[in-house]
């Protein structure tokens, strides 16, 4: 996910599309850098997914502790 992050902001790119709340720009430069940053987005976007998950199961936890 650093990778990602890193290239981004390291490169100037000239078209941006937003990701719900996250604007990312990117700057495609051969088929195997599009193949790279699609496994790398991929893996973040399961990162954030489990983060999500566990967020969710905390809060069910939360709220069940303090209805008992």
């Amino acid at each position: 996910m650093k990778g990602i992050i890193k290239r981004l902001f390291n490169k100037r790119t000239t078209k941006q599309k937003p990701l719900g709340k996250i604007v990312a720009g990117v700057e495609i430069e051969n088929c195997s850098e599009l193949k790279e940053l699609t496994q790398e987005c991929c893996e973040a976007i399961k990162h954030l997914n489990n983060c999500i998950d566990k967020l969710n199961k905390f809060e069910l936890k939360v709220s069940t502790s303090i209805i008992k």
